[in-house]
């Protein structure tokens, strides 16, 4: 590679190469990169070293060593040529971007965060490939470490300066924003405001709150905090100053100031109840949670008169639930793995579900562990669960199934926590075997709704200073932090719940009624707010443009919402940016009526054959959606289908392949990852062939009658040390 002598130098610095590294070099600079890009580390790291034996003070030299340690995973020997570079060229922006992208590799991500707005300062909207690199490695890190808020800007930070040609940057921005992270109730407050209109700053000072827009603008945020925070010390009352420290401090990982720029946004009359109560959310999100916002999870350790005997005694009981158990997560304890688990339940599983209440439904008091007799132990029990209000109970119900096997308690400790709010709207009931799905759904609803109404306004909260929310509201500051909090609880939710309104009317909280878009400009609404469109009303264009972003956003009750609208708009048949089928294929994941589910994949097959497209990808998802409901007929039929009509369309036989293979249904050779047979069919016979598709997918229901809130998944096996051994609903 030729280097021209006359292009910016390669670290940042504001002279010419000629100037920077010398005339000399630039064939040896050449080599080094052609190296660099021919993954020949070695040899780059070799020219590296003899031109610095020579020049040591030539800062792009020791950045070009330090990327190549950096490729070798040798993060010590960089730091330590980053920190030489440093010292001959301070503040030098590449110098500083390694650093960052060191630090970042070190678990160092706030570290890593202030080294690079210093070389994005250094850089004064200027960006060298080495300081772009490190947008996205720190913002990477960033999501890894939770921090999704910061990780967000980052990355749409690398994405704006690539133009969206990076399709790394670009991935990483979609899944962090596709993975539900970042609640829907904040979207709207993470973006940067102009002055008010009827700003109290003077010409002067907002040509100063304009000038620290283009410092944000450039990604030197910390620059920019600190000069709408000067402003603010000038003008307090100017409401977009505070709300613009906040975000740009939560970029900035400066979470503590943040939540004080936010809720002093929030408490100005002048913003809109919605923006503030956002706002506020917003807070409520980066704050850390308080020992009042969880309950303890407890193991309490009895010994046992005779195992073998109260083993036996728990199987015939109808009081107890039998458990799986892995050895495997034993491993650790040096000791043996327990005899059993086993469920502790209130009461006795009914032998039908007639007259079935939630004051009768048996409910899960905890989880016993059964350990049998050892050398140096004598045989004991654990019981593993939360210390709530009725732990008393709990404790009873573990005698009364005991009995007379149940020895001293040994020991009580903490072994987890819960958050109390999951605590108290967790659902640990077991159902008759037969109990029909709609009467489980139903007693669900009532209870959930029972404990919003009832128990959820009493329970104390971190966010409220340790208050409840019923006592919460008497202010307006805490008005405003219970509103954000149902909010962000209300968003969450697949679909609208009027539940959450009758909560915010119990509290003297306004509740949140339709929006019309006549006369709107629906795209300048939050997110939040867009939920409640009549998306009826909507253009074309704005239905369109706003279920898009909702897609990139990962917001599943908005796209929802206006997903259901679109394939039922014949004026969007024909739409080349919208595709009815796969819009319908969106709407089958996001419901968890599996009848509905497969509906919406049935009519995605049609909306593609419609348009002259193959429905080969939506034949797919129903062979799935097929053997979940065990209807292995069907999942033949179109396996059979695919193998016969779409076989040779581009990606289809990969896609079966990667699709049976998930299930379990296919081998794969462990050297070439190509399939091999399927149910004792070569592989290469698949087009065309009957093939036998055993019921892979376990159905939705399940067997031990045991209700939770995803449908019956079945109980986590008993942890292991370091892990919590209390299943809980919804547990992994």
């Amino acid at each position: 590679m030729t280097t021209d002598a006359y292009q910016p130098c390669p670290s940042g610095i504001d002279k010419k190469i000629k100037f920077c590294c010398g005339p000399e070099v630039l064939g040896d600079l050449g080599k080094i990169e052609d190296a660099l890009s021919g993954e020949q580390r070695l040899g780059a790291l070799d020219l590296c070293n003899k031109l610095l034996a020579a020049r040591r003070d030539r800062p792009c030299i020791h950045m070009y060593k330090a990327m190549v340690q950096l490729g070798m995973r040798e993060l010590q020997a960089a730091r330590q040529t980053v920190d030489e570079m440093l010292q001959i060229s301070p503040g030098n922006p590449a110098g500083l971007a390694l650093a960052a992208m060191i630090d970042c590799q070190e678990d160092r991500v706030e570290d890593g965060v202030e080294k690079l707005q210093q070389a994005l300062e250094a850089q004064e909207g200027k960006l060298v490939n080495t300081v772009y690199e490190a947008i996205g490695v720190v913002g990477r890190a960033l999501a890894a470490a939770g921090e999704s808020v910061a990780a967000q800007a980052h990355l749409f930070m690398q994405v704006g300066a690539s133009r969206g040609q990076d399709q790394g940057a670009m991935i990483a921005l979609l899944d962090l924003e596709g993975s539900g992270e970042i609640p829907l109730a904040v979207q709207g407050t993470l973006s940067l405001s102009p002055p008010d209109a009827n700003t109290p700053l003077s010409a002067a000072d907002v040509a100063e709150f304009n000038a620290a827009l283009r410092l944000a603008e450039t990604a030197a945020w910390a620059a920019a905090a600190r000069k709408f925070e000067e402003l603010a010390k000038k003008t307090p009352n100017e409401p977009a100053l505070w709300k613009n420290i906040g975000v740009l401090r939560a970029r900035l990982l400066n979470n503590g100031v943040a939540i004080d720029a936010f809720k002093r946004y929030a408490s100005f009359a002048s913003v809109p109840r919605d923006l503030a109560v956002e706002a506020m959310a917003l807070a409520n999100y980066l704050s850390e949670p308080s020992e009042v916002d969880f309950v303890n999870e407890v193991t309490a350790i009895y010994t046992v008169t005779d195992s073998s005997a109260l083993k036996e005694q728990f199987l015939s009981s109808k009081r107890v639930e039998n458990l799986p158990i892995d050895p495997a997560l034993f491993q650790e304890t040096n000791e043996p793995p327990p005899m059993a688990a086993f469920l502790v339940l209130d009461r006795e599983v009914p032998a039908s579900a007639a007259n079935l209440s939630r004051d009768n439904v048996p409910k899960v008091m905890g989880e016993v562990l059964l350990f049998g007799k050892q050398t140096d132990r004598d045989a004991r029990l654990e019981f593993v669960t939360i210390k709530t209000g009725d732990y008393d109970a709990r404790v009873k119900a573990l005698q009364e199934v005991v009995g007379k096997f149940l020895g001293a308690r040994q020991s009580e400790e903490v072994t987890g926590k819960m958050a109390a709010v999951a605590a108290a709207l967790s659902i640990n009931w077991r159902f008759p075997d037969e109990t029909p799905l709609e009467v489980r759904k139903r007693m669900v609803q009532e209870h959930r709704t029972q404990v919003l109404l009832s128990i959820w306004p009493n329970i104390p909260m971190g966010y409220l200073g340790g208050k409840t929310p019923r006592v919460a509201v008497a202010d307006p500051a805490g008005q405003t932090t219970v509103a954000a909090i149902i909010l962000t609880m209300d968003l969450a939710e697949p679909d609208e719940n009027s539940d959450f309104n009758k909560l915010r009317r119990s509290l003297g909280i306004a509740t949140l009624e339709p929006i019309d878009p006549e006369g709107l400009r629906p795209a300048t609404l939050t997110p939040a707010q867009q939920t409640r469109l009549i998306v009826g009303k909507l253009t074309d264009e704005d239905l369109v443009a706003l279920y898009r972003r909702a897609t990139m956003l990962g917001a599943p009750r908005l796209i929802k919402k206006l997903a259901k609208e679109i394939v039922g708009r014949e004026s969007l048949d024909n739409r080349p940016e919208i595709s009815k089928a796969e819009t319908y294929e969106i709407l089958s994941r996001l419901t968890a009526d599996p009848d509905e589910a497969l509906a919406n994949v049935l009519k995605a097959q049609e909306a593609a054959k419609a348009r002259g497209q193959s429905p080969a990808r939506y034949l797919l998802v129903e062979f799935t959606h097929r053997l979940r409901r065990r209807e292995e007929a069907e999942a033949q039929r179109i396996l059979k289908t695919i193998t016969s009509k779409h076989w040779r369309e581009p990606g289809i036989a990969q896609a079966v392949y990667s699709l049976l293979h998930q299930l379990g249904l296919i081998e794969v050779d462990p050297a070439t990852g190509r399939p091999m047979m399927m149910g004792g069919v070569p592989a290469g016979a698949m087009p065309g062939a009957a093939m036998p598709v055993p019921g892979a997918v376990p159905a939705p229901a399940s067997p031990s009658g045991l209700w939770t809130p995803d449908q019956g998944a079945p109980p986590a096996p008993a942890a292991g040390p370091g892990k919590s051994k209390l299943w809980v609903p919804g547990m992994d």
